[in-house]
């Protein structure tokens, strides 16, 4: 009960389609709905896929200040494997911005992180900035004059380590240094090894 429609056909096409490169995995950040694949040999294949990263051990949950300490771990450090974690705290560092007037509360604070890929690391460590003198707030991070601590995930063993003893390059190990710059570390033991007398 319709009406005909023309229909044109054009010359035969012979060969391949065109193989649209790129990523074909619906659960990826770059998907792409018209792309057939990451390689035109195996449209299985999502190399050039981009997932959201798991989530890290090391989270910082602090707001930018807008001043950064520098941290450089150079790839001397020979305990840390691809995949670990590098945690940079203030043992006495302002935990939250306050309001001006208020009185901040001081803690243990993560201000930078970073995973290791075996080669130089470096981390931008975020700041506190003390305004209270000019009638402002105190904003949160590391303050000027407090020593560096350093903690590792060692991704394998799941196992969380402070860094006893660090070999600086460049620097004091203190915040405020103009460059801190880490050839070496050395980990506290995650336990303690107690020897017995047989007798």
């Amino acid at each position: 009960s319709g009406n005909s429609l023309t229909v044109g056909y054009g010359d035969c096409l012979y060969g391949q389609v065109d193989f649209i490169i790129g990523c074909n995995d619906v659960n990826a950040e770059n998907y792409n709905a018209d792309a057939d694949g990451c390689n035109e040999n195996d449209s299985s294949d999502f190399s050039c896929c981009e997932y959201e990263p798991d989530e890290s051990h090391f989270n910082i949950e602090l707001e930018e200040t807008g001043e950064f300490q520098l941290i450089i771990i150079e790839n001397s450090v020979t305990i840390l494997e691809p995949g670990d974690e590098i945690g940079i705290f203030d043992a006495n560092g302002v935990l939250q911005s306050t309001d001006p007037g208020e009185e901040p509360e001081y803690g243990e604070v993560l201000v930078g992180a970073g995973t290791w890929t075996d080669e130089q690391l470096s981390i931008s460590s975020i700041k506190s900035v003390d305004l209270s003198d000019f009638g402002g707030p105190v904003l949160n991070g590391a303050i000027d004059g407090n020593p560096v601590v350093i903690k590792v995930w060692d991704a394998s063993e799941g196992i969380e380590s402070v860094v006893s003893e660090i070999t600086w390059l460049t620097g004091s190990g203190n915040f405020g240094d103009l460059i801190l710059a880490i050839s070496e570390i050395e980990l506290q033991p995650s336990h303690y090894e107690v020897e017995l007398d047989e007798t």
